[in-house]
C-alpha cells in the first residue's frame, strides 16, 4: 500500500518544479491543463460512491495520501489566481463524470430515513447494499452534496472548455493570448506523433477496447500539449501550459522517467527539455512552499531534492522519509485544510461495514456511528434541507436541470420579478420558434405538456407588459415544475422519457442569464440527455415518442448554434414522418440560420457575401411552403390532439419567418415579386389572427421591417411622399413592439436604426 503521498516523489518531479521556479523568476507564467481524473478526485476523494469497488482504499491507497492529494487538489483548484483549460480530447470524459455523479444523485434520492433502510439491509442482503449504504453514507457526511457543488463550482466557474469561453477570457488577461493563439494552431494531432506513442505506451500489444481508447486519447493530447508549448516557445512568448494528471498511468507510464520516447517531443527552452507534466505529489509541495519569498522557495526545492535522493539510495530508513525532514510544515499545512477527519469518517463506516459484511450483519454498530455523524453536522443538514440549494431536497430534478432551476429562484428572491423570455444564441425571434411547443405523445405526461405550452403562449406578451404579470408568470412556472416533480419522480425511481421531455421543454423556458459562465447551457443539457433517449425509444419502437426527441433535438441544437446536427434531426423526423409539419418548419429554420451565418447583417445593410447565402433563402422558402401546408393539414384535421391555441400559434411563426425572408431576398436581389409576396403573407397572417395581431411585438417588429423594404422601393423610384409614409409606419410599428417588450434589445436597435433615417 502507498501510505504517504511522497512515497511517488520522484527526483525528476522535484527537478520539474525546480526548472518551473527559475522560468518564473524569468518571467514566464503557467497555466494548466487538467485530466478529468484529477477533477474527480477533487469532488470526490473516495469516488462518487466510498463503497464501490476501485476506488482509493482498495486500490492500494492509505487515508493518509488520499487526504494529502485533496488538500493538493483544493490549494490548486480553489486558488482565485489559476486558470485551467480542458483539452477537447477529454471533453467526454468529463461528460461521462458528470453523468456518473446525476446517476448517484439520483440514486439517493429515497435514502432520507435510517431506520427504514436499516430495514431493507436485513432483508435483502446482497451486493446492491454497497452502492446504497455508500450513498447514504455520502449523503449524511455532506461528501455527496459537497461534490457535487465542486464540480458545478469548478467546471462551470473556472474551466475553460472552449474558444468562444478563451476569447473572454483573453480580453481580460492579455497575458493569456499567447497561449490562446498556440491552441488554435495546434487544433490537430499528428498522427505519426500520436501513433508512435500509443504503440509505445501500449507495449505494441493489443489492449481491451476501452483501455486502448483511453490510451488513444490521452496520446493525442500529449502530443497537443507538446505542440502548444513548442508553438509558444518559438515565437519567443512566456506563457506555458502545465498537465496536471495525477492517474497511475500518467505517472507510471506515460510520464515516466525512464521512459525515453518523450525526451524526442518536450519542447526545449535554452536547450533545457520543458517537462510540463504535473502531479498531485508536485502540488502539495507547492502547497507547503507557497508563503516562502522566490530565493527561499527555490533554495527549499533543492534541499527537497536531496531528501529525495537519498530516500531512494536508503529504503526503510525513516530518518530521510521526506515527511521526517519536513514534518512541521507538512502538519501545519495539513491542519490548515482540515479534511482529514472527514475523510477518516467515511473510511471508518467502509471499514465496519465491511466487518458487518463478513459477519453476517448486526446493525447496532452502524446504526450508533451514523446517528453520531447525523448529530454533528444537524446544523448543516437543517440548512440543506431548507435552502434552495439543497442537491438531495425540494426538487428531484437531475443537477444539471435544478442547478439551472435554483439559480432562476435565487434571482427572483434577490429583485423583483421580470421575465426575461429564454432565447438561444441562434438568430431566429419568436416565441414558437425559440421553444418546440407541439408535442404528439407525451404519454403520461400529454396534459402537463399541454398544460405548459398553454400558459406560456397565452401569458408570454403579458407578463411582458408589467413586473406584477411578470410575477404570476414566474408563480406559473414554478408550480409546473413542482407540480411535475412531485407527481412524476416521486417514489417512482429513474425517470421515464414522457418525464425527460417535459423536464426538458421546461429548462428551455426558465430565464437563463448568458452573461455568466455555466457548466453547461440549458441546450447542451437538454441535448445530451435527450440523445440518451433515443436509443431506447427506437428499440422500443414508439415512433410518435421518437419524433418528439427528434422534434426537441432540431429545435435545441439550432438555439445552441449546432446548426447541422438540427438539420439531421430534422431530416430523421422527416423520415419518420413525410408529413410531419414540425421538421419541415426546423428545415426552414435551419436554412434561416444558415443565410444569416453568410452574411454580416447590421440593421439597414447587408454586408459580406450575399451570393453564397442566396441558395439558403431558396430553400428556405421550399421547406417553408411545406410546413405551412401540412399546419393547414393538421388545423383541419379533427383527430389531431394538439392545443389549437398552440398549433395557430406555431403557424403564425412561420408566417413571420416567411416573410421576413422574402423581405431579404428583396433587399439583396430588388426584385419587387419578393416585397409583394412579403406583403401578401402579412394581409394572410392580419386574416389569421385577427385582432390578436396588433398585440404582438413580434409581428410589429416584423411589419416595421417589411415597411422599411417598401420604403426603400419608394426611394428607389423617387416617390419620397410614399417612401416618407412608409418610414413613418415603420417607426410606428417598431414603437409599439418597443413598448410592449421594452427590453428586447433587438426592437430597441431597430428603433434606433430607423430613427437616423430622413
Amino acid at each position: 500500500m502507498t501510505n504517504s503521498i511522497f512515497d511517488t516523489l520522484t527526483v525528476g518531479q522535484v527537478e520539474d518544479l525546480i526548472q518551473e521556479e527559475e522560468l518564473k523568476l524569468a518571467g514566464y507564467i503557467f497555466y494548466y491543463t487538467v485530466d478529468q481524473h484529477d477533477i474527480g478526485k477533487y469532488c470526490y476523494p473516495f469516488g462518487v460512491n466510498p463503497f464501490l469497488e476501485n476506488n482509493y482504499t482498495t486500490d492500494g491507497y492509505s487515508i493518509d495520501y488520499i487526504s494529502d492529494q485533496f488538500t493538493a487538489l483544493i490549494g490548486l483548484f480553489e486558488d482565485p489566481n489559476a486558470t485551467f483549460f480542458l483539452l477537447d480530447q477529454y471533453w467526454q470524459e468529463l461528460v461521462g463524470l458528470r453523468g456518473t455523479i446525476l446517476d448517484v444523485l439520483f440514486r439517493n434520492i429515497k435514502l432520507y430515513d435510517y431506520n427504514t433502510f436499516v430495514n431493507y439491509l436485513l432483508n435483502n442482503w446482497n451486493n446492491s447494499i454497497k452502492n446504497d449504504l455508500g450513498l447514504l453514507i455520502s449523503s449524511a457526511t455532506g461528501a455527496l452534496q459537497e461534490g457535487a457543488q465542486r464540480y458545478n463550482s469548478f467546471v462551470g466557474g473556472k474551466l475553460i472548455v472552449d474558444f468562444e469561453e478563451f476569447d473572454d477570457v483573453v480580453t481580460e488577461r492579455p497575458t493569456l493570448k499567447p497561449l490562446k493563439e498556440a491552441f488554435e494552431h495546434s487544433v490537430q494531432t499528428r498522427p505519426d506523433v500520436v501513433e508512435r506513442l500509443r504503440q509505445e505506451f501500449s507495449k505494441n500489444k493489443e489492449l481491451p477496447s476501452q483501455r486502448a481508447v483511453a490510451v488513444q486519447t490521452d496520446c493525442e493530447a500529449i502530443d497537443r500539449i507538446c505542440q502548444i508549448n513548442s508553438l509558444i516557445i518559438e515565437n519567443n512568448k512566456r506563457s506555458l501550459l502545465l498537465f496536471l494528471s495525477s492517474a497511475r498511468a500518467s505517472r507510471e507510464t506515460y510520464f515516466a522517467e525512464e521512459s525515453s520516447i518523450l525526451t524526442n517531443y518536450y519542447p526545449r527552452i535554452e536547450g533545457k527539455l520543458f517537462r510540463f507534466h504535473r502531479t498531485s505529489a508536485q502540488l502539495f509541495v507547492q502547497l507547503l512552499l507557497q508563503d516562502d519569498e522566490d530565493l527561499k522557495r527555490l533554495a527549499t526545492l533543492k534541499e527537497m531534492k536531496e531528501v529525495v535522493e537519498k530516500r531512494t539510495k536508503t529504503i526503510g530508513n525513516e530518518s530521510n522519509s521526506f515527511e521526517v525532514v519536513f514534518k512541521e510544515r507538512i502538519d501545519i499545512l495539513r491542519n490548515r485544510y482540515a479534511r482529514e477527519k472527514l475523510l477518516k469518517q467515511i473510511n471508518e463506516f467502509r471499514e465496519l461495514f465491511e466487518q458487518l459484511q463478513q459477519a453476517g450483519g448486526r446493525f447496532g454498530r452502524l446504526s450508533t456511528l451514523y446517528n453520531n455523524l447525523v448529530a454533528e453536522r444537524a446544523d448543516r443538514s437543517e440548512e440543506l434541507e431548507k435552502s434552495s440549494k439543497g442537491i438531495l431536497s425540494t426538487i428531484n430534478f437531475e443537477l444539471e436541470f435544478k442547478e439551472h432551476y435554483l439559480q432562476w429562484l435565487e434571482s427572483r428572491a434577490s429583485k423583483t420579478p421580470n421575465f426575461i423570455i429564454q432565447r438561444g444564441k441562434d438568430p431566429v425571434f419568436g416565441t414558437a420558434h425559440h421553444l418546440p411547443l407541439l408535442f404528439e405523445n407525451g404519454g403520461n405526461q400529454k396534459e402537463l405538456i399541454s398544460q405548459i405550452t398553454q400558459r406560456y403562449i397565452r401569458d408570454e406578451v403579458e407578463a411582458l407588459k408589467s413586473k406584477a404579470n411578470a410575477a404570476d408568470l414566474d408563480a406559473n412556472i414554478e408550480d409546473l415544475i413542482k407540480k411535475q416533480t412531485t407527481e412524476s419522480f416521486a417514489h417512482q425511481g429513474k425517470p421515464e422519457p414522457e418525464d425527460i421531455l417535459v423536464r426538458s421543454l421546461l429548462n428551455l423556458i426558465i430565464p437563463f442569464d448568458r452573461t455568466k459562465k455555466k457548466s453547461y447551457t440549458p441546450e447542451e443539457m437538454v441535448i445530451q440527455v435527450a440523445k440518451k433517449q433515443i436509443d431506447l425509444i427506437a428499440f422500443e419502437g414508439d415512433v410518435l415518442l421518437l419524433g418528439d426527441y427528434y422534434y426537441l433535438l432540431c429545435w435545441a441544437c439550432r438555439r445552441d448554434k449546432q446548426y447541422e446536427r438540427s438539420r439531421k434531426y430534422a431530416e430523421l423526423g422527416k423520415q419518420l414522418n413525410e408529413n410531419d409539419p414540425r421538421f419541415w418548419h426546423g428545415l426552414f429554420l435551419y436554412n434561416y440560420c444558415e443565410f444569416r451565418e453568410c452574411i454580416k447583417k447590421t440593421t439597414l445593410t447587408i454586408e459580406g457575401n450575399a451570393s453564397s447565402a442566396l441558395p439558403f433563402l431558396g430553400k428556405a422558402i421550399e421547406t417553408s411552403q411545406k410546413a405551412l401546408e401540412k399546419y393547414e393539414s393538421w388545423l383541419t384535421d379533427a383527430k389531431r390532439t394538439e392545443d389549437p391555441i398552440v398549433l395557430k400559434k406555431t403557424k403564425a411563426a412561420l408566417m413571420t419567418g416567411i416573410i421576413i425572408v422574402h423581405a431579404y431576398l428583396y433587399a439583396i436581389e430588388g426584385d419587387i415579386d419578393f416585397l409583394t409576396k412579403s406583403r401578401e403573407v402579412t394581409q394572410d397572417l392580419k386574416k389569421f389572427e385577427g385582432t390578436a395581431y396588433g398585440q404582438q411585438p413580434e409581428y410589429l417588429y416584423v411589419e416595421s421591417f417589411l415597411e422599411y423594404q417598401e420604403y426603400c422601393e419608394f426611394q428607389k423610384k423617387n416617390q419620397s411622399e410614399l417612401a416618407q409614409r412608409k418610414l413613418q409606419q415603420a417607426r410606428a410599428a417598431i414603437e409599439s413592439a418597443c413598448k410592449a417588450i421594452p427590453d428586447r434589445s433587438q426592437y430597441s436597435a431597430w428603433k434606433k436604426e430607423l430613427a437616423k433615417l430622413t
